[in-house]
């Protein structure tokens, strides 16, 4: 049995390119897309000053976005204050809308920095609700010798805002609903009456 056979039987033939398609390279702005955490970990662990949390959501749903990745900075040591605390209030949401563990083992005055054991069991394979933004940086281009030959834009994707997930199902019937009430309220688009927003 050869091992370049796809799984209807046929056989890969030699080939000069090839695509995964399935969806483009940024998700749009503004774009609200179920999730799960894949994976969560501390980065620049020697660096006090540098040092984040990555956390790797994977997009489950709608389809035409399903299994994009999008990788979360926080950065919990920010020297800017209000960054900061930004990104500790994140974390804390992640935490809340998964198991509650993170907080309650900081409570208790377990470790929390560089724990990447504590990281995983509290907050892998959770789920939530993402709202995604763009952001776009320039920066310099620089050829093989290190010298600046021009510019150029650098763009990905950031996590806006947090809630928690819910059932698909559920979502579709609340968009009719929404809906329905932008029409008989005259307006061009849906209403958003959410409550349990967490927005950052």
């Amino acid at each position: 049995m050869t091992f370049f056979k796809r799984t209807d039987g046929s056989t890969v033939e030699p080939q000069s390119s090839a695509s995964v398609g399935g969806f483009q390279s940024l998700i749009p702005d503004g774009t609200q897309l179920h999730c799960s955490i894949a994976g969560v970990q501390w980065e620049d662990a020697n660096r006090k000053d540098n040092k984040h949390i990555i956390i790797t959501l994977h997009v489950t749903e709608p389809g035409a976005y399903r299994n994009f990745t999008v990788a979360h900075k926080l950065h919990v040591f920010d020297k800017l204050d209000k960054k900061r605390d930004k990104a500790i209030e994140m974390l804390a949401t992640y935490d809340t809308l998964c198991r509650g563990a993170l907080l309650k083992a900081d409570k208790e005055g377990k470790a929390i920095v560089d724990n990447n054991t504590l990281l995983a069991r509290s907050l892998n394979g959770g789920n939530v609700l993402a709202t995604f933004g763009v952001w776009e940086m320039e920066v310099d281009d620089k050829d093989e010798n290190g010298m600046v030959i021009g510019k150029r834009t650098m763009t990905g994707n950031w996590v806006r805002e947090l809630k928690a997930a819910k059932p698909v199902a559920e979502e579709k019937a609340e968009a009719v609903e929404l809906d329905k009430k932008a029409e008989s309220q005259g307006l061009d688009e849906p209403v958003d009456d959410y409550d349990d927003d967490i927005v950052f």
